[in-house]
């Protein structure tokens, strides 16, 4: 191993040598240079190998590349840059191919190899490791994007472009990104010789081929493998939308837009799609012929993503037409009855519908509304709080304690939601029969749920530190054990007046027996508690 360390130190002294002669490094530099090389020639020449090792060496190099530019910018020498940053090139760009070679699979480090030569100008160099990276890593369709448009962009070789891009499609065959892209290639193409024969003034070819090009007949052949190799009504929207980022072909995105509808009449996508485009006509007419295709698209298919795609589209409606609300909200009213009395609606659609809605004008519709969305959502806890809201503002204490009994034999068992609906109901109550409904005789209180425990010792705190303990010590031993419980119960001891450490101790070693198994972090707080409390040596114990 030390013999090939001192033959590649042996081939850098004469870049070396030529750095301290012209003045870019001193004598100092050079042997710290040599020291650093040294070292990491060592570590690449093990039997063990890293890709950090040769990454840290890469660094250092490209580092030592940056110091030199600075260097001859400062003293104004521009010459022996073919030895001395040549060399450097070469040392970083045979790294980078070891490196990829031994660790093939990490496409960063292709990546960045690449990044480097850019950098520094080695075009030729990319294109070669672009075609090695796509021999290795072929099922990575942004790899042939990247790799093409290098080509196409940078390179100014549309044909090598376009190579690339068809045997990416050979391997990957139903890759949305790889056709959309393709097609993106040859517009691009063809607004390029556009573009050529605008500046040159030249008329058009009179060659069948070449007018078929400027026509955009390779765009139209290249969409239609598309739409064939991928069967779906979302790719060609995502076709159109591409294609009309170039105005020349605007006539291509109509012909896709007829196929979209020949291919997908019944789909849902299709449907969308031609009611947005009625948006596009100016004037209030816009929304009136969005909302007929959406209710044609409606009658082709009834389902509930047709109706969530039109309902969509009609909440946005106001940044488009924000000087059509009243229009847009009546529009929206008669979309949600039409889901209502085809059963397409979800719970999200029935809350902005009671949103829509006054309790004091509308009081008997809602009530309606809202009886009708939890027959098709019976367990939805949403609908239940605006159930249990609703009841308070138009029905009373009692009528609101109903709903809220019959909300929780609902939910069930779901803890999350349960806790949520008391929540509510302890919001919108009294503080007296809040803590009636918590604490009293017939209380509905799920005792067994965690949340509502931590919910019942918070209510507990607001009445003061005795009722709290009285409720912490109804749930200390009662499982499932709940360790938020206990730094809940210590929070409030903390925030008192008169601090009792006793009955923080009595915490903290109940919070240890249950949970000191599993979660050291019980046993710090109690040794935290005997050190601030000045039993040093008991915080100690704790912890032996």
């Amino acid at each position: 191993m030390a013999e090939y360390v001192e033959q590649r130190m042996e081939e850098m002294l004469g870049e070396v040598e030529q750095m301290e002669r012209v003045n870019l490094l001193d004598n100092r530099e050079v042997k710290e240079l040599l020291k650093k090389r040294k070292h990491f020639e060592y570590k690449i020449q093990k039997r063990t190998k890293t890709r950090e090792d040769f990454l840290s060496y890469i660094q250092y190099e490209v580092n030592l590349l940056s110091l030199l530019d600075i260097r001859r910018e400062n003293t104004g020498y521009q010459h022996k840059k073919a030895e001395i940053e040549g060399g450097i090139r070469t040392r970083v760009n045979k790294l980078y191919k070891i490196l990829e070679h031994r660790f093939q699979s990490d496409v960063n480090i292709w990546l960045s190899h690449i990044q480097f030569l850019k950098t520094i100008k080695w075009d030729s160099s990319v294109s070669r490791i672009y075609l090695r990276l796509l021999q290795v890593h072929n099922d990575k369709p942004r790899l042939w994007v990247a790799a093409a448009k290098w080509e196409f962009e940078h390179v100014g070789n549309p044909d090598n472009g376009r190579q690339i891009m068809l045997r990416g499609l050979r391997f990957l065959p139903t890759s949305w990104v790889l056709h959309r892209e393709y097609l993106k290639l040859e517009l691009l193409y063809v607004e390029q010789l556009r573009k050529r024969g605008e500046v040159l003034g030249t008329e058009k070819t009179k060659e069948e081929l070449e007018d078929s090009v400027l026509d955009c007949a390779i765009v139209r052949l290249v969409a239609k493998a598309a739409i064939d190799a991928v069967n779906s009504a979302k790719f060609v929207v995502s076709l159109i939308t591409t294609v009309r980022l170039f105005p020349f072909a605007m006539f291509v995105s109509k012909e896709l837009m007829e196929t979209l509808v020949e291919k997908f009449p019944t789909s849902s996508v299709t449907w969308d799609t031609l009611a947005r485009e009625e948006l596009g006509v100016e004037g209030k007419g816009g929304i009136r012929g969005c909302m007929e295709k959406y209710y044609e698209g409606l009658e082709v298919c009834k389902t509930k993503e047709m109706f969530g795609m039109a309902f969509s589209t009609l909440t946005d409606l106001a940044e488009v037409f924000p000087n059509s609300i009243v229009r847009i909200v009546k529009n929206i009213i008669k979309l949600l009855e039409f889901g209502k009395k085809e059963d397409l609606l979800e719970v999200k659609h029935y809350k902005f519908w009671l949103e829509l809605q006054d309790p004091e004008t509308h009081k008997k519709g809602m009530v309606e509304l809202v009886k009708h969305s939890l027959t098709q959502y019976p367990t939805s806890v949403d609908l239940w709080i605006e159930q249990l809201v609703l009841s308070l503002k138009t029905a009373g204490p009692k009528a609101a304690a109903s709903s809220f009994s019959r909300g929780l034999t609902a939910v069930g068992a779901n803890s999350n939601d349960s806790c949520r609906l008391w929540q509510v109901m302890l919001s919108a109550s009294s503080p007296e029969i809040g803590w009636q409904l918590l604490s009293g005789p017939d209380s509905p209180l799920d005792s067994n749920n965690p949340q509502l425990r931590l919910l019942h010792m918070e209510q507990a705190g607001y009445r003061g530190i005795a009722i709290a303990r009285e409720v912490y010590v109804g749930y200390k031993d009662l499982p499932p054990f709940n360790k938020d419980l206990h730094y809940k119960m210590l929070e409030m001891e903390r925030e008192e007046e008169v601090v009792s450490i006793s009955h923080q101790r009595q915490v903290l070693t109940l919070l240890c027996d249950q949970f000191g198994s599993q979660d050291i972090g019980c046993w710090l707080e109690a040794a935290k508690l005997e050190v601030e409390t000045g039993h040093p040596l008991e915080g100690a114990k704790l912890l032996a």
